[in-house]
């Protein structure tokens, strides 16, 4: 009941309380007359919440609709609080429609609850098998690492063979020298480097033109140059050591790709098949394989 309206009937039946005595027979004389006015039924909620009109309820569904399917489970857990949440967000003349939220969207809030914790669940699971993923990838590349590293230790020592040109540098500890064969330094530095190629043209026994060559046998290296799959003509001359040369005349072959790591000695010069003048770097080999 609204309480200017109790107030208004108090002062009118104020003479007759104080014939009547005490305040309960006044209270008493109110709401019975309260009562004879409203054709004798008793003012309840509900009958309140009639006064909700048809724009009112729609307006009041719709935002609640809304709500209830944006809701967080673990900030609302219950439809009392959601019912309550939402009587608190409206204006005070919409706050009738939702005189029965609880009983109306009990079914669906539970519905909508527990599809929402069912997602979270699963993206839940899927977060952490992500993670575990993961994990198992940087634990898996934290062998690899720790392998690498213990296999170049081995390498450098002698305690396995190489397996490609890229171990055989490690094991020498021998630079990358493939863009030498292009730029050649203006003073040869003496160090060691590793490069691929085949032999093209012969000069007696301990002597060789080499043919920049990158191919299948030294991708290892050639990755390690930091290069692609690209295949250009570029030369450099090669000197055989007296202890390599045997295999070099047992088994070398014109045409054909080897390894080497040679030691950077000095530059010579050659001409082109169009006649220009160039510069190779001279290698003096301590490695020499043929390709297979």
């Amino acid at each position: 009941m609204k309480i200017t309206r109790f107030f208004a009937l108090t002062i009118a039946f104020a003479p007759m309380a104080v014939m009547a005595g005490p305040l309960d027979e006044l209270l008493g004389a109110a709401l019975k007359e309260m009562t004879k006015q409203s054709g004798g039924q008793k003012i309840t909620a509900s009958q309140n919440s009639s006064a909700c009109d048809g724009r009112q309820l729609g307006e009041t569904a719709s935002a609640a609709h809304s709500r209830l399917y944006s809701i967080d489970p673990q900030k609302t857990p219950t439809v009392e609080a959601f019912c309550s949440s939402l009587r608190e967000s409206v204006y005070p003349a919409d706050v009738q429609c939702y005189a029965n939220c609880e009983s109306r969207y009990r079914d669906e809030f539970a519905q909508v609850k527990a599809d929402r914790e069912q997602r979270a669940l699963a993206e839940k699971e899927e977060a952490d098998r992500r993670l575990a993923a993961q994990q198992e990838e940087d634990r898996k590349a934290a062998l690899e690492k720790q392998a690498a590293v213990a296999r170049e230790a081995d390498l450098r020592a002698g305690r396995v063979k190489p397996q490609n040109l890229g171990e055989v540098a490690t094991a020498h500890n021998a630079e990358i020298g493939v863009d030498l064969a292009s730029a050649p330094k203006v003073r040869p530095d003496g160090k060691l480097y590793a490069l691929p190629g085949k032999i093209a043209i012969v000069d007696g026994e301990t002597e060789f033109v080499a043919q920049l060559t990158l191919g299948a046998q030294n991708d290892a290296l050639y990755r390690m140059a930091g290069r692609g799959y690209e295949i250009d003509n570029r030369y450099y001359y090669v000197k055989i050591p007296k202890s390599l040369r045997d295999y070099y005349l047992n088994n070398g072959q014109i045409g054909k790709g080897f390894d080497l790591v040679g030691k950077y000695v000095a530059n010579s010069k050659y001409k082109t098949v169009s006649g220009q003048e160039k510069a190779a770097p001279v290698f003096e080999a301590v490695y020499f394989v043929m390709w297979k």
